[in-house]
């Protein structure tokens, strides 16, 4: 039987609705986590400002429930993230409910401020969502927000080195070190291979993220094998948001070979 073209899309669109309600039948249920934003997104303490304050503001329609928790923030070897429990933040109150289209602060203080060296901390603010009472399974989403927390030294010394650069069995192998006593942030590593005519064969670009004093965070990335064998040299250039780190490496076909 013949059908026009409007019946037909017709009866597709009820097929279509038809088969996601079967589909909301047997699939979970996601809860609605409402919208909610932290002002501001950092926080920094120094010798006289031993305090700050978060301002949690819910833009949706229902009210949220949060839990807050403090911190001590370092890095390992590596620049992976450490999370270790604290009492150097004080902060008020540690769960609160915040009205549809309303704010509330959370009050923070730092016990001993630094003096040698920066510390660091972060304030988790977490959304707690209990399922809703409704037929069929039903999902709780759970939103963590941490918020860094920087307790500044008496004098900044902010320094920055590679470390380490090779390259080895077409991978590019960079560590880059916070020699400083104060974190920095790299907004990127950028690097730049050339061939012996000095042309730019290889152009690549990392994101970085927070580096905190005395961590060294490690970057690799593989280069073709055909554009590997191709470089004479490459240059690195860490660009950071307190400063700009450069570096060297001079490359030759047998860096290119793997085992």
């Amino acid at each position: 039987m013949y059908l026009s073209p409007i019946k037909s899309n017709s009866y597709l669109l009820i097929y279509t609705l038809l088969a996601l309600l079967l589909m909301g039948a047997v699939l979970p249920r996601p809860v609605y986590s409402g919208s909610w934003r932290v002002i501001p997104i950092r926080i920094d303490m120094d010798q006289r400002s031993r305090s700050g304050v978060v301002t949690i503001v819910n833009d949706s329609e229902e009210a949220i429930r949060f839990s807050v928790e403090a911190r001590e923030w370092t890095q390992d070897q590596a620049g992976k993230d450490l999370y270790l429990e604290t009492s150097d933040i004080l902060f008020f109150p540690k769960e609160l409910i915040i009205d549809p289209n309303s704010e509330r602060i959370i009050r923070t203080g730092i016990k001993v401020p630094a003096t040698v060296k920066e510390k660091t901390y972060r304030l988790f603010i977490k959304q707690e969502t209990a399922p809703r009472e409704t037929p069929g399974t039903s999902v709780a989403i759970a939103i963590r927000f941490g918020v860094p927390i920087f307790a500044k030294p008496l004098n900044e010394q902010v320094s920055g080195e590679i470390v380490h650069l090779e390259v080895k069995d077409s991978k590019v192998n960079v560590a880059v070190k916070n020699s400083g006593n104060t974190h920095f942030r790299i907004q990127a590593l950028k690097i730049l291979g050339k061939d012996v005519s000095g042309a730019s064969i290889l152009s690549q670009e990392l994101n970085g993220g927070y580096l905190l004093n005395g961590s060294e965070k490690e970057f690799t990335f593989a280069i073709l094998g055909d554009i590997c064998t191709q470089l004479n040299v490459m240059d690195i250039e860490v660009v950071t948001d307190r400063m700009q780190i450069n570096g060297k490496a001079d490359v030759d076909k047998a860096m290119c070979l793997t085992p």
